[in-house]
């Protein structure tokens, strides 16, 4: 026996349903026009229950079943008021209001228990028993609908399911059909009776389908598949997409990859195989304005204008309504379809909001949108399509040529010159073997022409690839388009991959403003992040040397970043030999990249030098200190190492009296700046090590000593918790202990009802004389340790008559 497939069960769904509302009005009217009052009807029920109980009948007993499970009981309420429902929205046409009804099975049943009343579309059917197998068919098929996987439908039972609609149709009144219109669910039968499946509208002869066969973008389609039309290529999945974006330069294949899909899922939609989602409709529209293409006199590359299909979003949506003939979707609205908008980049910024707005809030999520663009917009899924380079490209020319069918005899080292001279760019590589085969240009002439890329003779190709792209990065971003200008003139000056600090120092901007500008060019596929570094693209690093060149004082800056960048990394080398515990601090404060390294080192060394500050000298040794890190933090790192330095060399100068409390704000904002950015996303491992209980330790001390007692008292009491929670008893916690009691204590003598301040300076000062032994070290921090537990025993004892329950 056939079976009909899960495309085939999506077809027939629609009708089916559909015809299912009809066909319960019907039932409902005419039952209550026959029997409007309530007791009258279950007296009539009761009665041809009877009737069935002297019949011999193998139905007579389903028939009673399944009424006497509705009509008795509590059951009973509930039929009647669901009985009236289908009447009233029946009557006025509409679904007047959120309620159940009975199955249809039910409904079913009580034309069978109520034949009299519908003999007309009894009559519609050679006999009564045709008209109860097809009615069996029908409910049958509608069930197994409801419960997808845990039934299968035959052909035989789909094609009786649609014998009975059709056939009762001719004594169903239109005035019953108020959900959908019969003409509707009618052509929806024919859709799924339909072996050729024709569109509900289409423009295919307006997409610009390749000439010849794409090659190595198979991943890219099955995507596609995967996330346009639910297929996976084997099965049906779930994870579709209402809007994917395709993105990349000019010339890396987006048009061709999309419509080369498009030509794909029509050979599918003939297969009975394909079992993926079957748009409805296919609607292409492209904003394309210019072509690259190769002149069949000279031979060359160049660049010409089209006529696009649309120039604005209203534009566009004018178009699609025209062929959906529509004025504006609605909730009814449920056919599937594939509507792609091509080149999107050549829209001005508002006009693809407007679009991008539309999709997202007025397209049903029946419809899949594909929208191909050199500037990449949020999409629920995005494709970046990349040149092929290496042995990649490689493979592409050689499936290129054979699968078009190509007579050209290329080398594997001729091939990769082509391909490493196009930068790996799929349309300068085709149209170059293009120019090839039908020789109008030779090969030694070719690869010459193709290093000279772009040239003042022939820079349509680089502005071909990226003019669209740079203008809306430099439209879009106005408040940084000098310092834009300037990180990709450095970049394409200094061909190697750069990192952020490089470019920050060669620019004399914060590394943070180089980070954001580096995330907008990546984004729009200007430049590619490799680990730490950042390398321009190809073809946009041509389009800068000859549109956007840069002077002699952007080439020495660039040059004279790369070399400082380079001593830097002898200088991090030569710290690392002269301190021997600098390794494990860098480890400690979780020093990742080169930068971060060499930032830590440098502060390391600034506060190991501290010592050459005098008083005499003082501030204009402090100045430069401060210059110093201010540089570390602009152009190497924001690292919180190098904050922390910073107020622990001038707390120290002032614990030393070489300086006063003119430098307090700025220890304080160092410290606070330094737990920050602990406590932020990239460097929370701190938190589980000694390091951070240990900053919170030596801050407090700073804040008992500026008399901030609160703040000191709250961040001494979280360097305890650190303290404790890493098991840590050094002589470090027994002084945080000591620390912690001077700060309760100084509570308490502000405001003597919190008798908590109290209690915890004086079990901390027990613990610490209960552990003595390990709290005492002799280690230059002792001093400091036997200052702050003479302090706190002389702040308990003016309290010592003070008892706590």
């Amino acid at each position: 026996m056939d079976y009909i497939n899960v495309y085939k069960q999506d077809q027939l769904d629609i009708p089916t349903k559909s015809f299912e509302v009809a066909f319960r009005s019907y039932v409902a009217r005419n039952i209550l026009t026959a029997y409007p009052q309530k007791d009258v009807l279950q007296a009539e029920i009761q009665k041809q229950i009877d009737l069935l109980n002297q019949s011999t009948a193998i139905l007579s007993e389903r028939i009673k079943g399944v009424v006497k499970e509705y009509t008795t009981g509590k059951k009973w309420d509930a039929f009647w008021d669901n009985l009236k429902f289908m009447e009233k929205c029946n009557y006025e046409q509409k679904h007047v209001d959120s309620h159940d009804v009975f199955y249809l099975s039910v409904s079913i049943t009580l034309t069978f228990l109520f034949k009299n009343l519908f003999l007309n579309v009894i009559n519609q059917f050679s006999n009564a028993t045709d008209y109860v197998h097809k009615a069996t068919s029908y409910t049958d098929v509608r069930n197994a609908l409801s419960h997808r996987g845990s039934r299968r439908i035959s052909v035989d039972q789909a094609d009786e399911a649609i014998d009975f609609m059709r056939k009762s149709k001719g004594a169903i009144d239109d005035s019953y059909f108020w959900y959908k219109q019969w003409r509707d669910i009618d052509n929806d039968i024919a859709k799924y009776t339909s072996t050729t499946r024709p569109f509900l509208a289409e423009n295919l002869d307006e997409i610009p389908f390749p000439e010849n066969e794409i090659v190595c973008r198979e991943p890219e389609i099955a995507t596609l598949f995967k996330y346009v039309c639910n297929w996976d290529g084997q099965r049906r999945v779930r994870n579709g997409k209402h809007l994917v974006c395709i993105a990349g330069y000019g010339g890396i294949g987006k048009t061709a990859l999309v419509t080369e899909f498009i030509n794909r899922l029509t050979n599918e939609l003939a297969s009975e195989s394909f079992e993926g989602i079957r748009p409805e409709f296919i609607l292409f529209f492209s904003a394309k304005e210019e072509k690259l293409d190769c002149d069949q006199n000279t031979g060359k590359l160049v660049s010409h204008r089209v006529s696009k299909q649309f120039s604005s979003f209203d534009e566009l949506k004018a178009k699609m309504y025209a062929h959906l003939k529509i004025s504006e979707f609605t909730d009814a609205w449920d056919h599937s379809g594939i509507l792609i908008v091509d080149n999107l980049e050549t829209l001005d910024a508002e006009n693809r909001k407007q679009l991008i707005d539309f999709i997202y809030y007025d397209v049903p999520s029946c419809i899949r949108v594909i929208i191909t663009t050199r500037i990449p917009e949020d999409a629920d899924e995005l494709i970046k399509l990349k040149a092929f380079q290496a042995n990649d490209g490689l493979v592409f020319v050689r499936e290129y040529i054979e699968k078009n069918n190509l007579n050209l005899e290329l080398s594997d080292e001729e091939i990769n010159n082509l391909v490493s001279n196009s930068y790996g760019n799929p349309l300068v590589l085709v149209l170059a073997l293009k120019r090839l085969e039908t020789q109008i240009i030779s090969y030694s002439s070719l690869i010459r022409e193709l290093k000279q890329l772009p040239n003042n003779a022939n820079r349509s190709v680089s502005s071909f690839m990226y003019q669209n792209t740079i203008e809306e990065i430099m439209r879009t971003h106005p408040e940084k388009k000098t310092a834009i200008l300037s990180i990709l003139q450095s970049m394409s000056i200094y061909e190697d991959p750069l990192n952020k600090e490089v470019l920050a120092a060669a620019n004399n901007l914060d590394v943070e403003s180089v980070e954001d500008i580096l995330d907008i060019l990546a984004r729009y596929l200007v430049v590619e992040r490799i680990l730490d570094s950042y390398v321009i693209n190809n073809f946009a690093n041509e389009f800068i040397l000859v549109s956007m060149s840069a002077d002699t004082i952007t080439k020495s800056a660039i040059w004279s970043a790369v070399h400082e960048s380079k001593k830097n990394k002898e200088t991090l080398e030569n710290y690392l030999k002269r301190y021997h515990n600098l390794r494990g601090i860098i480890n400690d404060w979780q020093g990742e990249s080169e930068e971060d390294n060499f930032a830590i080192a440098k502060a390391f060394a600034i506060y190991e030098d501290r010592a050459r500050i005098t008083s005499s000298n003082a501030h204009f040794e402090i100045q430069q200190i401060r210059d110093e890190f201010d540089q570390l933090i602009r152009q190497n790192s924001a690292h919180p190492y190098v904050y922390y330095q910073r107020a622990r060399i001038l707390k120290d100068l002032r614990r030393d009296n070489l300086i006063g409390d003119e430098y307090n704000s700025q220890i304080e904002e160092d410290f606070d700046r330094c737990i920050i950015l602990i406590n932020s996303r990239n460097f929370r491992a701190i938190r589980e090590t000694q390091t951070y209980p240990s900053i919170l330790w030596i801050y407090a001390q700073f804040l008992l000593d500026v008399g901030n007692i609160p703040k000191a008292a709250q961040n001494i009491e979280q360097a305890v918790l650190g303290f404790e929670a890493l098991h840590d008893k050094s002589y470090r916690y027994y002084d945080a202990l000591a620390v912690q009691g001077i700060a309760e204590i100084k509570l308490f003598a502000s405001n003597m009802l919190e008798k908590k301040h109290l209690q915890v300076a004086r079990k901390n000062y027990d613990t610490i004389i209960t552990n003595r032994l390990n709290s005492v070290s002799k280690r230059e921090n002792d001093n400091e340790f036997i200052k702050h537990m003479n302090l706190l025993e002389q702040e308990l004892n003016k309290y010592k008559q003070i008892k706590i329950k």
